[in-house]
């Protein structure tokens, strides 16, 4: 665990405590401990002498913005300048404030509260502690200016930056992934209209051909492959390619499908078949389930979804005849087979990424960092109310949009009082 934080590090610290984040979780995040994070917090907040420049009158105009909304005016409100303000800020802090943007912001701040044992922070910036003069100064003025400063810090304190990472902080981990199964070998007298029975096959298929799959935010498709000769599946390369899935939905927090019940049941009942178990549990979406409930197209295959839409269109193949020399053991056929499901990823991408505003039966926010709220279809923090509530039998609930991708919701707090909600009758 280290002692001593770097100037970045610093305002990394400041940055996340000031957003909201917990100091466990900074904690953890920068290898420090949690009363680390309070001291370096609490001496970063006795330290703000603000620099009388152009920019430190900009930054005081978006701090009283915050405090008095954004029709301020400077005539409306006695904001005194600290006599301080001609104090140079430390060079490592000026740099790195410069780096993240070209605002003024509360980084551009000097320690005040020197008399305390200062060597660590100040080590941290790798500059020397001011004089005792002017530390006398800088004390004799702290008492009068903590009081003001409290009462900005709870509004404005790093403003610009309170809503830019949250997002990122925690993000659930999306995976896309597609199957491709080997058919049946059977024999039979008919052609048409034909039962097959249980005595008619010759060949078990349903074995996992190959599989493609990729998380969010990836750019390359991972695919792993069995082996097949004269109709039968090795089967030690359907285990290891099981084995991949396995491990890649164990960093899973959602997984993509379309038609996720063949695939996941193709999956579960091969890996029984393997001795492997249980699949580890994940949230599913189904992109054919959202198109079957919120759309009527005319087909709700995915490559009439993305002919439909415009988006990224699947590869053709061949047919049965891809099928049938691939289970031979040809290998042309095989590199044409994961080729083919590639492509299937890409389109899933696309028809998700479509979908999105249309997810409603898996809500992305419990996995997001709970400080703020987030769109439960895409996870984003952009939301906002509407105006209109949201009606059930005896509750009222506001409803919120998200900014990002449309969707609609609503928020867990019931605005009919216990009185109101004592006077609603029920149907029979």
């Amino acid at each position: 665990m280290k002692n001593l934080l770097n100037a970045e590090e610093t305002l990394d610290l400041v940055e996340m405590k000031s957003s909201g984040l917990g100091s466990r979780y900074i904690a953890k995040l920068l290898g420090i401990s949690k009363s680390s994070v309070n001291n370096y917090y609490r001496l970063w907040l006795k330290s703000q002498v603000p620099i009388k420049d152009s920019l430190q009158v900009e930054y005081e105009k978006s701090i009283n913005r915050g405090l008095y909304g954004p029709e301020y005016k400077p005539e409306d409100v006695a904001f005194k300048k600290s006599p301080l303000g001609n104090i140079p800020i430390p060079e490592a802090v000026f740099q790195e404030s410069k780096k993240r943007t070209e605002k003024p912001s509360v980084f551009q701040y000097l320690d005040r509260e020197v008399a305390k044992d200062m060597s660590g922070f100040y080590n941290a910036f790798e500059m020397q502690p001011p004089s005792n003069s002017e530390s006398k100064a800088r004390l004799a003025l702290a008492d009068s200016f903590d009081k003001a400063m409290d009462e900005i810090k709870a509004k404005t304190l790093v403003a610009q930056w309170k809503r830019k990472s949250l997002a990122e902080q925690k993000k659930p981990r999306i995976l896309f992934i597609d199957l491709e199964t080997s058919a049946d070998i059977i024999a039979t007298f008919g052609r048409f209209k034909i039962n097959v029975g249980e005595k008619n096959i010759i060949q078990q298929g349903n074995q996992i051909i190959c599989a493609a799959w990729k998380f969010s935010g990836d750019n390359s498709v991972n695919t792993s492959r069995s082996s097949f000769s004269n109709f039968k599946i090795d089967l030690q390369s359907e285990k290891y390619l099981l084995e991949r899935i396995y491990a890649t939905f164990k960093e899973t927090d959602v997984v993509v499908i379309h038609n996720a019940s063949f695939d996941l049941g193709t999956i579960q009942h091969r890996m029984l078949e393997h001795g492997m178990g249980v699949l580890p549990k994940v949230k599913v979406i189904d992109t054919l389930q959202i198109a079957k409930k919120h759309l009527k197209l005319r087909s709700n295959k995915l490559d009439s979804i993305t002919k439909y839409f415009g988006l990224s269109n699947k590869i053709e193949n061949s047919g049965i005849d891809l099928w049938i020399n691939l289970q031979q053991g040809d290998e042309q056929a095989m590199q044409t087979m994961l080729d083919y499901n590639i492509g299937d990823i890409t389109a899933l991408e696309a028809v998700y990424n479509k979908f999105v505003p249309l997810n409603q039966g898996t809500s992305l926010a419990p996995m997001m960092s709970l400080d703020h709220k987030h769109c439960t279809s895409c996870g984003s923090i952009h939301v906002h109310p509407t105006g209109r509530t949201i009606s059930t039998s005896l509750s009222m609930f506001s409803e919120y949009e998200c900014n990002d991708c449309g969707a609609k919701m609503r928020d867990r707090v019931n605005t009919l009082s216990k009185e109101q909600r004592s006077n609603l009758l029920m149907p029979l």
